[in-house]
């Protein structure tokens, strides 16, 4: 009886330990995207300006400078409610980008996705963020209006780190108009202590 209950007490001890070990490998992956989103956003939509004129265009007829603060709650960009579970076939695309580091998947399980805490973006000074749930759905979303233009709608997977949580991989979906979208790879390293972009690269998905 006695053994017993040593058994069962190592079996919660164990239990627990890897729960603990699960929600420390979540909030490191939480800490790292909170804090590269923001990079990832203005790169994205700096991409959309360069290759959507037409969008300059129609704030520069309404005389409205992005780069003024009051503009803020003008231009929104939506972003998903959840950070989507990113597919392992992209595995060899993350293993392929840092070849010459040699580096080790981490095992971690990211193939469920996780909650969207809005409120951990670093605030932008050119655009709103909004939830997508908060946003009008269907083709009048795109329309301006005298307070509210959407920029576009940004979706982000979950991180795929290597064993040693020096490199990392996300994939991150943007739309910017019923007929305008494009899908990116975000490959990141950690550079002195901080999480920079090393690569980001546009793909079309089958």
């Amino acid at each position: 009886m006695k053994l017993e209950r040593i058994l069962v007490g190592l079996l919660i001890f164990i239990v627990l330990l890897g729960c603990k070990e699960k929600q420390s490998q979540l909030s490191f992956e939480q800490n790292v995207f909170y804090d590269i989103a923001p990079e990832i956003i203005d790169f994205q939509y700096q991409e959309v300006r360069d290759i959507h004129p037409r969008l300059i265009q129609e704030f520069s007829t309404d005389n409205l400078n992005f780069n003024k603060k009051e503009n803020l709650p003008f231009i929104v960009v939506g972003i998903a409610d959840s950070i989507y579970e990113l597919d392992k076939s992209e595995d060899s695309k993350f293993l392929n980008h840092f070849e010459t580091e040699n580096i080790h998947l981490d095992t971690s399980n990211t193939d469920k996705k996780i909650k969207l805490e809005l409120s951990r973006i670093r605030s932008s000074d050119i655009f709103k963020f909004e939830k997508l749930s908060q946003i009008p759905t269907g083709p009048s979303r795109w329309k301006k209006t005298a307070d509210f233009f959407l920029a576009g709608i940004t979706s982000f997977s979950r991180i795929r780190f290597d064993n040693e949580r020096k490199y990392g991989f996300l994939i991150c979906s943007l739309t910017c108009g019923q007929q305008c979208g494009v899908h990116s790879r975000v490959y990141i390293k950690e550079l002195n202590d901080e999480w920079v972009i090393d690569e980001i690269e546009d793909f079309m998905r089958e």
